[in-house]
């Protein structure tokens, strides 16, 4: 039988073992968890320069559409948000109205759609918007003060204002189809009001403008989708960079390690037939990045930390994941600035986000991708479960500043291409071609599966069904299309 000394000594030894076991145990956890905190804390750069990171607010990326001004005689012109107005912006003057309009209103309540575009028909002004946005966090967000009850009144898509009914702001939701009126009851203050925008309406028809019709009342077809009779610009073709290749590994896992929580010690790293690399951890994460230079990350929800956002919260989740994810920099080279293009409500069990699109412009015109989308990003409370990256950066040589030139005019585009886009759509006839229109505008374009890295100035035209084609500004030739995938 074994000695009660001896087995107080191995009591003993066991718990100087026990111990020593669990402060090494405390110290390999202590060295783990501080190197995902530094990593955590190290955004990646994606482009590696020295320059300061601008990190935008996100009401600057926020902007109209376009903003649509009635002469109240079938004439119209579209006006972009930062084209000068007097000593301001066209943007600037809107809201301007808008809070005085606000600030001296008595109620709100709902209109029908045709009380809505009857008055809208007349000399009016309207600020057009690509997505909804909360009445109330833009009033709060843009500090306007206001003491009516907006009742029912919960998001908007477009403001206007109309010479044929003074005394109201008119607010409508594309996305419900539905229409309010926010109502200055004070006959004089209403009258001053109109007298404003009346005012503000008669100098930009005064003013040198481009003037846009309907469709139908240029090719005589039931259409109305607006098009320019003309347009002059400046631009020219720009050689641009992908922001990375993968061809230099180290770099690649910099920016893949930038996505995941521990860097890419726990995460699987495949090179897949077509060149591109997917990075893996579990199945809750993944990250492909592509050889011409694109991103696409993606995250499962995780419902036990949800935690519902606003709209302009939610914003600024997604600009703070761009920041610390790539950068804003790149964005804002050689004349171009991001706006935010689209913003749509998106559902998962458990919770509700929204999936936010960026897009560029160049001095004033849109670049469009006849593929995918430059920035995009998925937050869902305090969670970004999905980020989109492919941007071609600008080359510094590029000039932009040259000698203005006049392009085709857009109704000679639908004239000279009608049977192409005919065989392409299943169309036998010019009207039946002209009906089908949906937007035609003068922008910049990145065709990524011809010349990927340019970016050059074309006509778009999109046509129901969701088919777009795209022509020389200058000959009206046809130099693309691309169809709607069908599921």
């Amino acid at each position: 039988m074994m000695s009660d000394k001896r087995k107080i000594f191995i009591e003993r030894i066991k718990n100087v073992l026990i111990v020593v076991l669990f402060l090494t145990t405390v110290l390999l956890l202590s060295f783990f968890w501080k190197d995902i905190s530094l990593r955590d804390l190290s955004p990646i750069n994606i482009i590696e320069d020295s320059v300061n990171s601008y990190i935008p607010e996100p009401n600057d990326l926020i902007q109209p559409r376009n903003i649509l001004f009635s002469f109240g005689s079938d004439t119209y012109t579209l006006k972009k948000g930062k084209e000068a107005f007097e000593d301001t912006t066209v943007t600037d003057k809107m809201m301007e109205l808008m809070r005085k309009y606000i600030g001296e209103a008595s109620y709100a309540e709902q209109i029908q759609a045709e009380q809505y575009e009857e008055v809208m028909s007349y000399a009016s002004v309207n600020m057009r918007f690509d997505y909804s946005i909360p009445v109330e966090e833009f009033i709060k967000e843009n500090d306007i003060s206001y003491s009516v009850n907006l009742g029912d009144l919960t998001n908007f898509t477009s403001i206007g204002f109309s010479t044929a009914s003074t005394e109201n702001l008119f607010i409508r939701d594309r996305n419900t189809d539905t229409y309010y009126r926010i109502i200055v009851d004070d006959t004089s203050v209403s009258t001053e009001l109109g007298e404003e925008v009346s005012a503000f309406i008669k100098s930009v028809e005064s003013s040198e403008y481009i003037p846009y019709y309907y469709i139908a009342d240029i090719v005589g077809v039931e259409n109305d989708a607006l098009m320019p009779l003309f347009m002059s610009s400046n631009l020219t073709e720009m050689k641009g960079t992908q922001e990375f290749s993968i061809s230099d590994q180290a770099k690649a896992n910099r920016i893949a390690s930038g996505f995941f929580a521990s860097g890419l010690d726990f995460v699987r790293k495949i090179t897949e037939n077509k060149g591109s690399l997917l990075y893996m951890y579990g199945s809750s994460q993944s990250l492909i990045m592509e050889e011409n230079g694109k991103i696409k990350y993606s995250e499962n929800f995780d419902p036990s930390v949800y935690n519902q956002r606003g709209f302009y919260d939610s914003l600024e989740k997604a600009v703070e994941y761009v920041s610390s994810h790539g950068k804003w920099n790149s964005l804002y080279s050689n004349g171009c600035r991001p706006y935010l293009k689209a913003a749509d409500r998106i559902l998962n069990s458990g919770g509700s986000g929204y999936h936010f699109v960026f897009g560029l412009e160049n001095n004033g015109v849109s670049i469009e991708y006849t593929e995918g989308e430059i920035l995009s990003v998925d937050v869902c409370g305090q969670q970004v479960t999905a980020y989109e990256r492919d941007i071609v950066i600008m080359s510094e040589e590029a000039d932009q500043s040259g000698e203005m030139w006049e392009s085709i005019e857009p109704v000679n585009i639908l004239t000279e291409n009608y049977a192409k886009i005919g065989q392409i759509i299943g169309t036998t006839t010019f009207e039946e071609m002209a009906a089908k229109v949906e937007s035609i505008k003068f922008c910049c374009i990145r065709d990524k599966q011809n010349d990927s890295l340019t970016i050059k100035p074309v006509w778009l035209m999109t046509v129901s069904g969701d088919c777009r084609f795209w022509f020389d500004p200058e000959t009206g030739e046809l130099l693309g299309y691309l169809r709607a995938e069908v599921n």
